[in-house]
């Protein structure tokens, strides 16, 4: 995981280097600052991270096992040893996710709560950091057994989840790309022109998120983010179109005030070989 991110960090320090570009600060962020952000801000509207548990609930569930855990410690040897690797357990959980931040820019540096979804793992690894070390014995190996499996099939079903909304996502993003390439070949084959310009802007009141799911990175509309649209509309399309934001001035003229909620004729403008189109 680090090697791979050492090999990217110098690829990106040779071509900058060869284009005599000034590379923004890698690795700038205050990790303190980010991890109030994550426990106070993002992971109390995560609820999907872990399975739809209420977020206070799973905070409760963490530090039973931790009290637990520490019962464990407390009454068998080599405590300090103990200690120490639950204490590892614990951090990295919390801390690998932040890799990735060494590596990026000062300028896009951020941290969401999706970035953290090894802290969903903490009870099912605890758990496991429990039967591993202290072999409990009777009942109690069945118990903790069933427990670990419960929590690991919960956090793999929210992953699931996730990964089933972001697809979902894709989904539309593709129907919505694929009805606007429709009506470009209508306009082209009613008019006898071939459309090599775009310009696109988004209108007064665009949806960020699709209706599914909660709104976080997995169902973010592509369309609604300019870089992503510019990427996706191109790479969805036989056709190379020069794809650009309008120009405020084109916008007012042809857009001002407009706001749609599906996708109608009146979103598309044609002059020459240029469409201007409105996102909703």
């Amino acid at each position: 995981y680090a090697i791979a991110f050492l090999i990217d960090f110098s690829i990106i320090k040779i071509v900058s280097i060869v284009l005599n570009d000034k590379m923004p600060k890698i690795g700038e962020f205050n990790i303190i600052d980010n991890l109030i952000k994550i426990f106070n801000k993002l992971l109390p509207n995560s609820y999907n991270l872990f399975g739809y548990v209420n977020i206070k609930y799973f905070y409760f569930l963490i530090i039973v096992i931790l009290v637990i855990a520490t019962i464990y410690i407390i009454k068998n040897n080599n405590k300090v040893n103990n200690i120490s690797l639950l204490l590892l357990i614990v951090l990295s959980s919390i801390l690998v996710p932040y890799i990735p931040n060494l590596f990026m820019s000062s300028s896009s540096n951020y941290i969401d709560a999706r970035m953290v979804l090894t802290i969903g793992c903490l009870p099912s690894t605890i758990i496991l950091y429990i039967m591993l070390l202290f072999y409990p014995n009777g009942k109690k190996i069945y118990l903790l057994s069933i427990l670990g499996g419960l929590f690991a099939l919960l956090t793999f079903y929210s992953i699931h989840q996730n990964m089933m909304i972001d697809l979902k996502r894709y989904k539309w993003d593709m129907k919505y790309i694929k009805e606007v390439n429709n009506m470009i070949t209508y306009y082209e084959n009613k008019n006898h022109i071939e459309i090599d310009k775009i310009y696109y802007a988004l209108d007064t009141d665009v949806a960020y998120y699709y209706n599914f799911g909660n709104a976080n990175g997995a169902n973010i509309r592509l369309m609604a983010v300019p870089w992503s649209f510019e990427c996706a509309f191109n790479a969805a399309n036989s056709n190379n179109y020069t794809l650009k934001k309008m120009k405020k001035k084109d916008y007012l003229k042809f857009f001002d005030g407009k706001n749609y909620d599906k996708l109608d004729d009146y979103e598309f403008v044609v002059v020459g070989n240029t469409l201007y189109i409105l996102i909703y």
